[in-house]
């Protein structure tokens, strides 16, 4: 219609525009246009950019059915601001109307806080596939939520993705391992002040050559049994004192305990 009318074409009695994104998009960009801006909208596509989506967002008051869509690719930015328009998948009556199994892909690239990255699985009912970004950031915790994400099929990351452990605190050992199960690449707990948890997962964390870590880090061991080689290896591997005042049970070798209580390093 537009293409043929010379002049404006009145609108504003249009009550559903109904097509794909990128022609809807067009319409309302249109000046061929006039009384536009408070139609509902249903869109046909399977497939959407999260910001071809907020930019119909901005163009009407309507409601915006978008319940045919299979997968929104885009920034996290816009992925998230999709997400607090579209609160509650697949009931009507928000400004966006998602499905409640729409999966997304995310085009961010480089590094990538973990904590984003958890928030948006949290907001996405479908599986989301991160796998152009190179760097996860933050604190043990964070990456290994992220990884547990990975793992469970919601979260999809790099097979080599670097993580990098917040510097200045602590990390639990279960999360530097949770971590290396789903990457082949580096795990930086360089700046990590301590490495503290079990005795058998301090000693796994410190043999995997994928963590790097000082060489004066604290440990605190928590309850439970220890054997006298894991408590050796922990040692050899800082040359802090380790508080292993938990721990309950030493087993080993007479040899390998005589030689644990005879260490300063404990």
């Amino acid at each position: 219609v537009d293409g043929n009318v010379p002049g404006a074409v009145d609108a504003s009695t249009v009550a559903t525009i109904t097509g794909a994104l990128a022609d809807i998009n067009t319409a309302y960009a249109s000046s061929g246009f006039s009384g536009l801006g408070d139609e509902a909208v249903t869109i046909t596509d399977t497939t959407v950019a999260a910001a071809d989506l907020l930019t119909l967002n901005s163009a009407t008051s309507g409601i915006i059915t978008a319940t045919g869509v299979e997968t929104v690719s885009g920034s996290i930015s816009d992925l998230t601001s999709i997400n607090l328009i579209e609160t509650d998948q697949g009931n009507a009556g928000q400004q966006i109307d998602l499905d409640t199994d729409y999966t997304v892909t995310i085009t961010d690239t480089g590094t990538v806080a973990a904590l984003t990255l958890t928030s948006v699985d949290a907001a996405v009912p479908g599986a989301i596939t991160a796998t152009n970004i190179d760097k996860v950031t933050g604190t043990g915790s964070q990456i290994a939520a992220a990884a547990t994400a990975d793992e469970n099929g919601t979260l999809i990351l790099k097979e080599d993705f670097l993580a990098e452990v917040s510097a200045g605190v602590a990390v639990n050992a279960a999360d530097l391992n949770t971590i290396s199960a789903r990457t082949t690449a580096t795990i930086d707990a360089l700046g990590s002040t301590a490495i503290n948890g079990t005795a058998s997962a301090v000693a796994t964390a410190l043999a995997d050559t994928e963590i790097t870590h000082s060489s004066s880090f604290d440990v605190t061991l928590t309850a439970g049994t220890a054997t006298a080689t894991d408590l050796a290896a922990i040692e050899a591997a800082t040359s802090a004192t380790i508080d292993a005042s938990a721990i309950t049970t030493i087993t080993g070798t007479i040899a390998d305990i005589n030689t644990i209580y005879a260490s300063s390093g404990f």
